[in-house]
């Protein structure tokens, strides 16, 4: 279902992530755990589509999540409820 490869995200000259591998099947449930500035958040918005990965790719169901605009994530079934 999700799928994350290498995935990597920089604010500015500040990497956040840094080549991340995640990947979620069907009927799992999993938690993501950190202490402030870890990168929850910044993942999060990147599944979203609200922050550009500076490379790799993730993918729900087989649609790219990091190449498209938010607006088709959530029409994919991804959202943000904080």
């Amino acid at each position: 279902m999700l799928e994350i490869r290498d995935l990597t995200v920089r604010y500015g000259a500040f990497t956040a992530l840094h080549a991340l591998n995640l990947s979620v099947q069907r009927g799992e449930i999993v938690v993501l755990l950190g202490a402030n500035g870890a990168g929850k958040s910044t993942l999060f918005r990147t599944l979203s589509g609200l922050q550009r990965p500076a490379g790799g790719s993730a993918t729900w169901n087989g649609t790219s999540l990091t190449t498209g605009r938010p607006e088709l994530n959530v029409a994919s079934g991804v959202a943000q409820c904080p």
